[in-house]
């Protein structure tokens, strides 16, 4: 996966390297699996994005949770998303440190919710999904 560098050191990323994060983290637990399925159904997306999600995660790789730049790629995306969550009545735990980053599951309250509100998910997705 190709990644950005901006003037303060932080990491740019793609609209859909975002979604392709996303989808796996949601859908790294065996109770999440499920909860990302259905999303992944309910973007409806044309050849051409599945494609391109398909590369974004093929290109995320192996994802070693002691690799710091890793753990960073992916709490980029996830503090974004746990922002936005909270502002949609989301209880989402807060992660500050590299330590608990790296050992942290999906919470699986989260992951109801998830699952009773897929169309607030899915729109974030497909936003992405258009850069």
């Amino acid at each position: 996966m190709e990644l950005t560098k901006v003037s303060d050191g932080s990491i740019r990323l793609t609209g859909p390297q975002k979604a392709a994060i996303l989808l796996c983290e949601i859908g790294s637990s065996p109770e999440g699996h499920g909860v990302a399925r259905s999303l992944y159904k309910r973007l409806k997306l044309k050849p051409e994005q599945v494609k391109r999600l398909t590369e974004e995660i093929r290109a995320l790789g192996y994802y070693d949770p002691f690799d710091e730049k890793m753990v960073r790629r992916e709490n980029s995306v996830l503090e974004f998303f746990r922002s936005w969550g909270k502002n949609k009545g989301f209880a989402v735990k807060e992660l500050t440190d590299f330590e608990a980053a790296a050992k942290a599951k999906v919470d699986p309250d989260y992951l109801k919710k998830l699952r009773e509100n897929p169309d607030v998910v899915t729109n974030v997705l497909k936003n992405w999904l258009k850069d």
